[in-house]
């Protein structure tokens, strides 16, 4: 188990450092990891895929926006523009909660 989350976290450093699109939107990384794990599914039908997903052939969804934060926490380079955008308005949003 652990060597599965360490493994999903290292495909996921890898995928935002060459895909920089990544970084900002779970669901794009999720179905990137996905086309790369299964070198098949484009020859799939929805049918197949539905069932490989809910069979645990893929990682859990959940998995992978876990291994992305815990990626962009250690290796800060690779956090989008969302990032970015969010810190800035933090303080903003704190100034008006505060008063």
């Amino acid at each position: 188990m652990i060597e599965q989350i360490k493994n999903i976290q290292e495909q996921v450093k890898v995928m935002l450092e060459n895909y920089p699109k990544l970084r900002d939107n779970d669901n794009r990384l999720f179905m990137s990891l996905i086309l790369m794990l299964d070198k098949e599914l484009k020859n799939q039908s929805v049918e197949e895929f539905t069932k490989k997903f809910i069979t645990g052939r893929y990682p859990a969804m959940e998995s992978v926006t876990r291994a992305r934060r815990k990626v962009q926490e250690e290796f800060p380079h690779l956090r989008g523009e969302s990032y970015i955008n969010r810190q800035l308005n933090a303080e903003i949003v704190k100034n008006g909660i505060n008063k």
